[in-house]
């Protein structure tokens, strides 16, 4: 069973993760070259806590 400890970290280490994906080497291009609205949805929502 999990504890909420483990749900943080776990959360943590998707963010981690999210973070520092190479996203230039997919379609939608390096993070910083996203569109600012979907860069809010994606990274500032999500995995920018």
């Amino acid at each position: 069973m999990s504890t909420d400890n483990d749900n943080k970290e776990n959360e943590l280490n998707v963010i981690d993760l999210a973070k520092n994906y190479d996203w230039s080497a997919t379609c939608l291009g390096p993070m910083d070259s996203w569109e600012p609205s979907f860069r809010t949805v994606v990274a500032d929502t999500e995995f920018g806590r």
